[in-house]
């Protein structure tokens, strides 16, 4: 279910809601409406509306990587040594607070991070790392992201490809990618789909004295999963501030990307995303075990995978 803003009169469409106004039930999607979309506007011109998609901010951004752990950078730095790419530009998508760039700079890469958050970008600009000469931030949604400019490798780690494809349809995203991807580059793809709605609580401690709280709500759809988060901060143990953020995320299969690929990518190999404590995939639910967000990577009820593309020569 998506949020749509009408660009001419700007009125909002939410398709979990409906409008009861003008007769129209809850879950009704946009598509259904055609030929009669905005009741402001009479606008009927599908592709003049734009998805509404909150931006992280405020706790979320401030606190998110608390709960999302270490990237698992030696099974990338493998993943660039079978592939003989001993020194790619990199493409982070979404690079949030560093969690796969910082890494992969470490190493020495040359690596451009792209980020439309203005509260990530302040959060992520505050780290020591961020001004090496080897990194570059670029503040900007990826649709608006204009440079002249290719990357030997594109990466989209956690659920940010899934971010892309709800704000634009698949085969869209897969499409400016690939304008972004050099000559027999590569395109690093991680997804998220979970098995059954489910919840989950976690708790991190700041400092001595505050401490923040996430409590996660999952439902799983038919097509997409909800995950409603409720961060809570603590000061001495009492509450002092609380952010509740709601997102939908499309289920995307392998199937789903094989059949919306553009003429220029192929697909490499699809596998499972590694996780290096399986022996603690048993245990409950409510304990944060490795990272990953908004799902943890050690939930037996995510199905996390890493699909990687290939550009290929157009003839």
């Amino acid at each position: 279910m998506r949020k749509y803003l009408c660009d001419t009169c700007h009125f909002i469409y939410d398709e979990q809601e409906g409008d009861s106004k003008n007769g129209v039930p809850r879950e009704t999607l946009l598509e259904e409406l055609a030929g009669s979309l905005c009741n402001r506007c009479q606008m009927k011109d599908l592709n003049r509306y734009s998805v509404l998609f909150s931006e992280y901010q405020k706790l979320e951004a401030t606190y998110y990587s608390m709960f999302s752990g270490k990237w698992h950078v030696h099974h990338f730095l493998s993943f660039l040594s079978e592939h003989k790419l001993s020194s790619p530009s990199i493409l982070d998508v979404g690079v949030g607070h560093g969690r796969s760039s910082f890494p992969l700079v470490s190493e020495g890469f040359l690596v451009t991070g792209l980020e439309k958050s203005p509260a990530m970008v302040t959060v992520l600009q505050r780290q020591k790392w961020t001004s090496f000469s080897h990194f570059d931030l670029v503040t900007s949604d990826i649709f608006d992201y204009q440079e002249n400019k290719t990357f030997d490798v594109i990466l989209l780690a956690d659920t940010t490809f899934q971010e892309l494809v709800y704000q634009k349809c698949l085969k869209h995203v897969l499409e400016k990618l690939a304008n972004l991807l050099s000559p027999e580059g590569f395109i690093w793809i991680e997804t998220t789909n979970v098995a059954e709605s489910q919840h989950i609580s976690r708790k991190k401690d700041i400092d001595l004295k505050r401490s923040i709280h996430l409590d996660s709500e999952i439902i799983k759809k038919k097509h997409h999963f909800t995950y409603n988060h409720t961060f809570e901060l603590f000061n001495e143990g009492t509450s002092s501030e609380r952010q509740f953020v709601s997102r939908n995320l499309p289920s995307i299969s392998v199937k789903d990307i094989d059949q919306n690929l553009p003429s220029s990518l192929k697909r490499v190999s699809c596998s499972l995303f590694p996780t290096e404590r399986k022996e603690h995939q048993s245990e409950q639910l409510d304990r944060w075990l490795d990272g990953g967000y908004p799902v943890a990577t050690s939930n037996p009820l995510a199905k996390k995978e890493i699909i990687i593309l290939e550009k290929i020569e157009e003839f």
